[in-house]
């Protein structure tokens, strides 16, 4: 492995050490993150996995139900906590840059596949998707396996 993809490694590490630590140091900031995070409290309270409610009475189908299954899991293991919920996000993220490491090892080479990783990851997108309590690894897991991809060939190519 070249000192750069040494150089990359390191980053990708640091970037998801820092992201696992700082799960817990910020409150819910912002409605989606407190919506999403109520509807797996809710789940989680009822006991009902099958139907997601924004609030008591009020089913909430904006969604499909895998990332509150996730949270809700999570708040089960964990407790009603910042971590918790946004545990299963960091959990995608780390699943996404694996797919895609394994994808640009076994298509390029294992110095490009650690710079598409190391994109994902250390991309403002893919930092913030990898600690908000929203879908965005779910939603958008193609289009940044995509862009990944993308990337990990023009480094292969130069």
């Amino acid at each position: 492995m070249s000192r750069s993809s040494k150089t990359l490694l390191a980053l990708l590490l640091t970037t998801l050490v820092v992201r696992l630590l700082s799960l817990s140091e910020y409150p819910l900031f912002d409605t989606t993150e407190a919506r999403y995070a109520d509807i797996a409290r809710l789940m989680l309270v009822s006991g009902d996995w099958i139907t997601p409610y924004i609030r008591e009475g009020v089913p909430f189908w904006g969604k499909p139900p895998l990332s509150f299954w996730l949270t809700t899991a999570s708040f089960k293991v964990f407790g009603l906590n910042e971590f918790a919920a946004r545990l299963p996000s960091f959990l995608l993220a780390l699943a996404t840059s694996a797919l895609i490491w394994r994808f640009g090892a076994k298509t390029l080479s294992r110095e490009a596949a650690v710079a598409a990783a190391a994109i994902l990851l250390t991309s403002a997108m893919g930092f913030f998707a990898a600690g908000a309590v929203t879908s965005p690894m779910l939603d958008q897991r193609r289009r940044k396996a995509r862009i990944a991809q993308g990337a990990a060939m023009s480094t292969a190519i130069r």
